[in-house]
């Protein structure tokens, strides 16, 4: 059939707003993980992408995910991690219902291929009754004959997902790399834009650039697209390694990802700490010092935005410099990690003041005159 045919054939129809019955949003996760659409969950491999979905589905199995479910069933189409070595665990060890939680593959053990199992993805969801499907990697379940940096290549194997998603009522939550040096984070999923076009929220895992440069457990998972709401404010977590006994009696570690609460890191806070340029150290340490100058305890976010902002760097760079302050004893740290301060430690017969000059250079007497 040439063209002219299939145009002679093609009809176009309209349908008037006033047919359509408006429909609020319902959601999995309130606000972040909608019913009906997909969701992508990102970030650089080793951060821990996998172990938030097996919260969420532990949480989901027991209630207690906060939306418009209540105990419900998760499908993983997992590429990566093995059933009974990785996912199991993970829930169990998150406390959920693991009679609730299913690993899906083809008959006879083979993985799923996107789109081309679509149908037979969508007669399991609704077998089961699962209402979050999870994707891990998104990737790997794409067919090698889809050429994932095409625009229209990646969106013809997302509608279809997109449109199981709406027709089952269910949640899916893609699980996808970083593997792109922009800032800006929507740009920094691999692949095509398109991706990013099809889903209707977006979350990703990234290392808190308030966390101390020897903390390794602190992640952020912050919300950077949400087509159905306003975006959420980011929510800190930490990775444990925890414990847990075995079938056999053997005891093993295995790491969880437990939401602590919300965080006053922004997107652009997390942007702004891929950059890694402007300000020397020598230079930041002045302006640490120049900040500190009023003798009052400031908190270390405060000051790492402010500078950061300034100067054109990363937070860690300016943490790093307040350390090497802190080394050299010309300011201290005061309080608990995650309530501390900084304060210009005027004890230390080395403490310095304002552009790294002693107190005497700038005019003070014995009486604290000028």
């Amino acid at each position: 059939m040439s063209d002219d045919d299939i145009a002679v054939l093609t009809r176009v129809e309209t349908t008037w707003l006033s047919d359509v019955e408006p429909v609020r949003v319902r959601w999995a996760w309130h606000k972040r993980i909608p019913l009906g659409a997909l969701t992508i969950l990102a970030g650089q491999p080793g951060l821990g992408k996998s172990t938030v979905t097996a919260e969420l589905a532990a949480r989901l199995s027991l209630g207690e995910l906060e939306g418009d479910l209540e105990s419900e069933r998760t499908l993983f189409a997992t590429f990566e991690d093995s059933a009974a070595h990785v996912v199991r665990p993970r829930v169990e060890l998150a406390g959920g219902d693991v009679s609730k939680v299913g690993v899906v593959r083809l008959g006879g053990g083979d993985l799923l291929t996107l789109p081309h199992h679509v149908d037979a993805l969508a007669a399991e969801l609704e077998r089961t009754g699962a209402r979050l499907l999870v994707i891990d990697p998104l990737v790997a379940a794409i067919s090698d004959t889809v050429d994932s940096n095409r625009d229209a290549s990646v969106r013809r194997v997302l509608a279809p997902i997109a449109a199981m998603s709406e027709r089952l009522c269910i949640a899916t939550v893609a699980v996808m790399h970083f593997n792109k040096s922009q800032a800006e984070l929507l740009l920094r999923i691999g692949g095509s834009i398109g991706f990013m076009g099809q889903a209707r929220s977006a979350l990703v895992v990234m290392e808190d650039p308030e966390a101390a440069d020897d903390d390794d457990s602190r992640r952020l998972l912050a919300h950077i697209k949400s087509n159905y709401a306003p975006k959420q404010p980011a929510l800190a977590c930490e990775l444990r390694s925890e414990t847990m006994i075995d079938s056999a009696g053997e005891v093993h570690e295995m790491a969880r990802m437990v939401i602590v609460g919300e965080s006053a890191v922004t997107i652009r806070d997390l942007e702004r700490a891929r950059v890694d340029d402007g300000a020397d150290s020598g230079d930041l340490q002045g302006a640490i010092l120049d900040a500190l100058s009023d003798g009052k305890a400031h908190p270390p976010r405060e000051v790492k935005k402010k500078l950061a902002d300034e100067n054109g760097c990363s937070w860690k760079k300016v943490q790093r410099a307040a350390e090497a302050l802190e080394a050299e004893g010309l300011i201290r740290r005061e309080g608990p990690p995650r309530t501390a301060t900084w304060i210009v430690d005027r004890t230390s017969p080395s403490s310095m003041s304002t552009n790294g000059k002693a107190p005497e250079m700038l005019g003070e007497t014995d009486c604290g005159q000028t």
